[in-house]
């Protein structure tokens, strides 16, 4: 995805028909061509999301995770939820687990997204006070963009207390206030100077109350502070490049190697731009009309609650349908998860035995500075949310699921 982000023909022409009925994206665009990306220092956290994709209804849940392969839902490249709170969901387990006096989950890797995230937010703040050398007494801090009304505050400040960095926690709003540049783009708000920013917001429209705030993200983005993520990486995670990703003659301009392009595409289902009017999106286009549970709808937006499935599926696509609008979305061949019978507990709500899928989450992370990379991983610790299968959406924030833990099953 960073070379993707950095390939600013293919960013822009990519996202040229969705941009021009989305000033959303637009707005993201503007900025993009306003700053020189590979001159600067990026940090990147990125989740990439998988569900098992099964075609066989009769197997049992063993079977059919032996039978079945992992499918991409989406990758995520701004504000990574559940890095922190994830990581103890074994431990919660396992607690349950002794309670009823079972036997406990082996965790060797259980908690070790916290040291990668916490680690590469103190890593870049040593790039950039490397690069830029701290003046007379003024701190050099970590700056978390949030949500006037946030409410995932725990997560996120497990992920800062694991840095062990100064963090300021500000808005859109109070940043537009109180911050400036200096002469050599230093960041500078509250008499502190900001190396590093953690934006927790910033991925749908209503986070940007009025053009101030575009204009607060135009000013942090020019700045020299290490963004997390970049405006560059931000686009390069829309539902738009992830299409086009999925066509071989698209990936073989990033991925070189043929055996890592093969494997890749193995995680792929089928995505068509719905403002297309190639054969093959056409014949998928109708056949959704017909069969719309074997397809999702999606437009480019992050955040959870914006796709469309079954009935209302058919809606949307009878109302954008060669209009202008059908270049917000992308059809995607749905995937088609085997069931598994576990209990949902959430609040206000009575605790449930449901049949259920599971959603997986791969959390990886980027430190880089044009084709100059200094840290590339990915954690062996995975997100698993859980859900009843007769919900659509996975988001946990928004309602729809469950954080859970994973159990290895040895092959016999």
């Amino acid at each position: 995805m960073h070379r993707v982000s950095h390939d600013r023909n293919f960013l822009t022409q990519s996202l040229a028909g969705v941009s021009s009925v989305d000033p959303f994206i637009k707005s993201l665009l503007n900025i993009y061509n306003q700053v020189d990306i590979d001159a600067q220092w990026e940090l990147d956290f990125i989740r990439s999301d998988y569900l098992l994709h099964c075609n066989d209804p009769t197997l049992s849940f063993v079977d059919a995770v032996k039978a079945g392969s992992y499918k991409q839902v989406e990758v995520n490249m701004i504000c990574i939820a559940f890095a922190g709170l994830s990581s103890r969901m074994q431990d919660v387990h396992n607690r349950v687990l002794n309670f009823l006096e079972c036997d406990v989950v082996p965790a060797e890797n259980a908690g070790d997204v916290l040291p990668l995230y916490g680690g590469a937010l103190k890593l870049a703040h040593g790039v950039y006070s490397k690069n830029f050398p701290a003046t007379g007494k003024r701190q050099q801090v970590l700056l978390t963009v949030i949500h006037p009304e946030e409410r995932n505050t725990m997560d996120q400040r497990m992920v800062e207390f694991e840095s062990g960095l100064l963090c300021l926690r500000r808005t859109f709003q109070q940043i537009g206030e109180r911050a400036t540049l200096d002469e050599e783009g230093r960041l500078l708000i509250e008499g502190l100077e900001v190396a590093v920013v953690y934006y927790r917001v910033g991925y749908a429209p209503p986070h940007y109350a009025s053009d101030k705030d575009w204009e607060t993200r135009l000013l942090i983005e020019k700045s020299s502070a290490i963004k997390c993520p970049s405006v560059a990486h931000q686009l390069s995670g829309f539902k738009k490049i992830q299409q086009e990703l999925s066509r071989p003659e698209v990936l073989v301009k990033f991925i070189s190697e043929k055996s890592v392009r093969d494997r890749m595409l193995e995680t792929c289902v089928g995505q068509w731009d719905v403002s297309s009017s190639a054969e093959e999106a056409t014949k998928h286009i109708q056949k959704a009309f017909q069969s719309p549970e074997l397809y999702v709808l999606k437009p480019n937006r992050e955040g959870g609650g914006n796709n469309f499935y079954d009935g209302q599926l058919i809606s949307r696509l009878k109302e954008v349908y060669q209009t202008d609008q059908a270049k917000e979305f992308i059809l995607m061949e749905r995937i088609l998860p085997p069931l598994q019978e576990n209990f949902l507990v959430r609040p206000q709500k009575p605790t449930e035995l449901l049949h259920t899928v599971s959603e997986i989450g791969i959390f990886g992370v980027i430190i880089a500075r044009g084709d100059e990379i200094i840290c590339n991983a990915f954690a062996k610790d995975i997100l698993v949310r859980t859900k009843a299968s007769t919900v659509g959406e996975g988001g946990v924030a928004t309602g729809y699921a469950c954080l859970s833990s994973a159990i290895i099953l040895k092959s016999a």
